[in-house]
């Protein structure tokens, strides 16, 4: 990975840091700096913000990082912005991943503290990541008891969770994703705003109260799949059609049956999704994955 400075070319994090280590002639120990750090690459929905808010406040700097067209924006100023470069290539979010850093250097500003300020717009130039597997820490809170996200399909944080297919434009933010309908309820708005919480700035956060809900109980679903029926589920942003794999092989050697079935399947469903994928006309997107095992159910 490499650091642009604006009057140095193409340079190293490491020769940046060595730059902030040594001290401008006549400034004493301490001396408080400023610089503006522009990342691009995998930047959003992937914890980059809240990583930022903790490093800042871990190595004692002020400023602010922010959510762009183009990627995350940071400005920090003290007199540990050394470390603060040096940890932010080596303790990187796992989903992350920074493809250029911009490092230009500014005048102090005399901010009293870091912060996440407003996402600015403009014509994108990032990209957001895919959809992550459920991590460890939320997968234990799904099956304990005593938690609130007990049970709920839809638990996610800053390291897991629907991204890309929730997205609807740029800047990652939650009124800019399918989330934007569902309003926090005051323990999820708690999570979102304390920087000690995995949930901190996780912008799909939910839980029963106030996230999506399953239409249809889980045991119902899979009582239709053992009959050989079609379910088609609707997510947080895709129709997923469902079968087992015997009436999938079945409705491809059939005329009759299945097929009536398929057609019963797609009758409910609004107009665009029962048109096949080239008559849809949208624009070009990943298509989504499917995995068939009817002994699960």
């Amino acid at each position: 990975m490499e650091a642009t400075g604006s009057s140095t070319g193409r340079r190293s994090l490491a020769a940046w840091a060595d730059d902030m280590m040594t001290r401008p002639p006549g400034a004493s120990p301490g001396t408080p700096r400023r610089v503006r750090l522009r990342l691009s690459g995998a930047v959003q929905g992937v914890g980059m913000r809240p990583f930022v808010h903790r490093l800042a406040a871990e190595t004692g700097l002020a400023g602010f990082v922010r959510n762009g067209a183009d990627g995350v924006t940071i400005e920090v100023e003290g007199s540990r912005i050394a470390d603060f470069i040096s940890r932010l290539s080596t303790e990187t979010p796992p989903l992350a991943r920074i493809d250029a850093l911009a490092i230009e250097t500014l005048a102090p500003a005399g901010d009293a503290g870091f912060s996440i300020g407003a996402s600015t717009g403009g014509r994108a130039a990032t990209r957001v990541v895919p959809d992550a597997a459920t991590c460890p820490d939320c997968l234990a809170e799904l099956f304990d008891p005593a938690s609130r996200f007990f049970g709920y399909p839809f638990t996610n944080c800053t390291q897991c969770g629907p991204r890309h297919t929730i997205t609807r434009r740029l800047p990652y933010d939650r009124g800019r994703t399918a989330m934007a309908g569902f309003t926090m309820c005051s323990a999820c708005a708690a999570d979102y705003a304390d920087p000690r919480n995995r949930r901190f700035h996780a912008e799909p956060i939910a839980c029963p109260s106030c996230g999506p809900r399953l239409s249809h109980a889980i045991s119902a679903i899979a009582a239709l799949l053992r009959d050989g029926r079609i379910v088609a589920l609707k997510g947080t942003a895709v129709f997923i059609r469902c079968a087992t794999r015997a009436t999938r092989r079945r409705s491809r050697r059939c005329a009759g049956g299945n097929r009536a079935r398929l057609s019963r399947s797609r009758s409910w469903l609004p107009t665009p999704h029962r048109l096949a994928p080239w008559r849809r006309r949208r624009p070009p997107k990943p298509r989504s994955l499917r995995a068939w095992r009817g002994q699960s159910c």
